[in-house]
């Protein structure tokens, strides 16, 4: 059955006719001919009640589009990552059908695949917005677009709106395939996690002849550092924040879950009610209480425990973490089911003590869907992981060598060059010590120098993208000028400066090296030695990726992670609780690369199934280059082999990093 035929049996009887209406903001489009679905399925207007930072959206959205009084605002981004059930999905569709018939602008949207899109337009925006919105449903229709070269075009996904003076065109498409035929003014891209980040590259390009080139992207986030968290991250990172009305913290609801849930046990909230903790047991001083579904409970203050109005949250209570992105135009915020009074708190409490507290794979869902938290099980870094590595010592990236301690460093190639240089002072104490990003043209003039003023011990480079440029390297950094008559298959080679090959023994003195991951898991570290077109040799360090990629992240875990590492100092054995890597410490005036470097590792850090699909491995095609050159400083340390001799006297430091820890950031 053809929805716009039957229109009329659709439509709730009590509606009032609407006529077309001209020049509305989106919140009044909203207010005034928008429905949504109510739990018992009928129709009912839009409200922000229950949803207050879906107004505060609705307000970025009126200003970026001119409806705020001012002028629409060019190249503008909004970044939504959220939980489950807030609203989000209706607000979209709604957008979808507001930009097309009001704004008259052409919108691309995006989904992973064309199967979802397929279900979003047969079960959401059919019955949700054509069917609920009288006038919209004489504008459109579905099935029919016009290419930018005026060709009618049938596809699913999309659709043509026209009043006889203005015209629109809008596209649904899963993003396996770029619809590069048609040009937009907005892009909005849901389920950014699942969108193949080759192809969301590809859609600026086609807001190339607009006027606003507007992107929005909207969606859960899985991933830490990747994916809808990383463009959240870049933007003005909006967050709810309420001030406790007796000791003034400013608390942000799913950062203090589950300390900020209180059981109420009698007919007020009192400051000694019990507090909710990571078992799902409700505990006030030495007694316990557990979860059973007649009780009530409410947000309370995690320090003084004064009560926390949750139904008062106005858009007010959405400030930015980082509000010069504003400058910019580049707006972020996180919704959580705890900042949606419209969720009730019974929901939140019922899951955590029932679900989550008892299955990993159950608390992974209660983060993302709930607290708008990534929490990917195959991610193996996240942000406090970071943090936690800053609480060891307060220190900043410097060029100048660190006394008592030997530098290694690492360089990924392409087409930009990204160098990491790291002090070693002994196996349990890595800092590191500089990042760089150097264009590859500038990568033989920089790079030596680096290596001069940083008294580099040795350094390994990437050969994969750059084969010359990374020869070129390890010839110049080694001294390698002058070609020799020897086989070294079967002959010592002794190429002065302390650099030796030796059949059996491989390498020593090396200075620099290419990397190749050319060996399977398991494989080790194996010493190569190639020959140029000009007789030079050269020396090459094979090895698996996937391994020397876990050395780095093992080295920021710690047995609270699950790592198993039992170190050995000054005769003392023990089971290692504090990260090995060190990181600088960040501020407001911290390099912007510090940020870069962490994005890196979240990114690289993710793994992935293999194409036999048996084992895992770590993402490849995202931004990781930082963590790669980690890696390949990594390994120049360990095939190098020069330590100092520092002494140095286990402690554990548990508790010391987890009193630093609630002064970090995160």
């Amino acid at each position: 059955m053809d929805a716009l035929n039957h229109l009329n049996d659709l439509v709730n009887d009590n509606r009032p006719a609407v006529e077309t209406p001209e020049g509305i903001s989106f919140r009044e489009f909203l207010l005034k001919h928008a429905w949504v679905k109510a739990g018992d399925g009928k129709y009912v207007r839009f409200s922000f009640a229950g949803r207050p930072v879906l107004e505060w959206i609705v307000g970025i959205i009126d200003l970026i589009l001119g409806n705020a009084g001012g002028d629409p605002i060019t190249d503008a981004t909004l970044d939504i990552g959220g939980g489950a059930q807030w609203g989000k999905t209706v607000l979209a569709q709604l957008l979808y059908a507001y930009l097309l018939s009001i704004k008259w602008f052409n919108v691309g949207y995006y989904l992973p695949d064309d199967d979802l899109v397929a279900g979003l337009v047969d079960t959401k925006f059919r019955p949700d917005v054509v069917d609920q919105i009288e006038w919209f449903s004489e504008l459109i229709q579905i099935g029919k677009a016009v290419n930018k070269s005026g060709r009618a075009v049938n596809r699913k996904g999309a659709m043509s709106v026209t009043d006889g003076d203005h015209k629109a065109q809008g596209y649904m498409r899963g993003m396996g395939k770029i619809p590069t035929s048609f040009s937009m003014d907005v892009t909005i891209v849901d389920e950014r996690d699942d969108v193949p980040e080759k192809n969301v590259k590809f859609l600026p390009g086609r807001m190339t002849a607009s006027e606003l080139r507007w992107r929005l992207n909207i969606g859960t986030m899985r991933y830490d550092g990747a994916g809808q968290n990383a463009e959240v991250r870049k933007g003005t990172l909006h967050v709810c924040l309420i001030e406790c009305p007796c000791c003034g913290k400013k608390i942000n609801p799913e950062e203090s879950w589950p300390g900020i849930c209180r059981l109420q046990l009698g007919s007020v909230p009192a400051i000694d009610d019990p507090q909710l903790n990571n078992a799902g047991v409700f505990l006030r001083g030495e007694e316990q209480f557990s979860f059973r579904p007649d009780q009530a409970w409410y947000f309370g203050c995690p320090d003084c425990g004064a009560w926390l109005d949750r139904d008062a949250l106005t858009p007010n209570n959405w400030q930015a973490r980082q509000p010069e992105k504003a400058k910019f135009n580049h707006w972020s915020v996180r919704v959580s089911q705890l900042g949606t009074p419209a969720i009730p708190i019974k929901l939140l409490v019922s899951d955590w003590c029932t679900n989550a507290v008892l299955d990993k794979a159950a608390r992974r869902a209660f983060s993302v869907d709930r607290l708008a938290m990534p929490a990917a099980g195959d991610q193996q870094l996240d942000s406090a992981k970071l943090a936690r590595a800053r609480t060891l010592e307060d220190y900043t990236l410097s060029i100048q060598p660190r006394s008592g301690s030997v530098r290694y460093a690492g360089m990924d190639t392409g087409d930009r060059c990204w160098f990491v240089a790291r002090d070693i002072e002994n196996p349990l104490c890595k800092r590191l010590a500089w990042v760089e990003q150097i264009a590859p043209e500038d990568v033989r003039s920089r790079v030596p120098q680096l290596f001069a003023l940083m008294q580099i011990t040795c350094l390994f480079i990437d050969i994969g993208n750059e084969r010359q440029l990374a020869r070129d390297l390890a010839l110049m950094l080694n001294g390698i000028d002058t070609p020799v008559t020897a086989d070294p298959k079967k002959d010592r080679i002794n190429f002065g400066g302390g650099l030796i090959w030796d059949p059996e023994k491989g390498w020593s003195g090396i200075k620099c090296a290419c990397v190749e991951f050319s060996l399977k898991p398991g494989g080790g570290i194996k010493h190569d030695i190639r020959k140029t077109q000009g007789g030079l040799f050269y020396p090459v360090i094979q090895c698996e990726r996937n391994e020397s990629i876990q050395g780095v992240i093992d080295e920021l875990l710690t047995v609270e992670d699950g790592l198993i590492d039992v170190v050995e100092v000054n005769g003392q054995k023990t089971m290692r609780d504090f990260p090995a890597y060190r990181l600088p410490a960040k501020s407001a005036g911290s390099p912007e690369i510090l940020n870069v470097y962490d994005a890196h590792l979240l990114n690289g850090s993710r793994k992935e199934k293999a194409g036999d699909g048996k084992e895992s491995e770590f993402v490849k095609s995202v931004e990781n280059h930082l963590l790669l050159a980690t890696t390949y400083a990594r390994l120049a340390e360990t095939v190098s082999g020069q330590r100092v001799t520092t002494k140095f006297v286990y402690k554990s430091m548990r508790d010391e990093i987890r009193q630093r820890m609630r002064k970090v950031p995160v």
